[in-house]
């Protein structure tokens, strides 16, 4: 998972965008993160 997540960071930093898809959750903190409907909507590691 972190070869995925660095190979996606260095893509988005050279392209200036990412593509992804989930039902988004934002935090009281103000962060957000894309749940998966494959993990029930539950945190995981492959949240972005």
């Amino acid at each position: 998972q972190k070869l995925v997540f660095e190979i996606l960071k260095s893509r988005a930093q050279k392209q200036g965008l990412m593509i992804a898809e989930g039902t988004l959750e934002v935090m009281p903190d103000g962060f957000g993160f894309l749940r998966s409907p494959e993990y029930s909507y539950s945190p995981c590691a492959d949240d972005v």
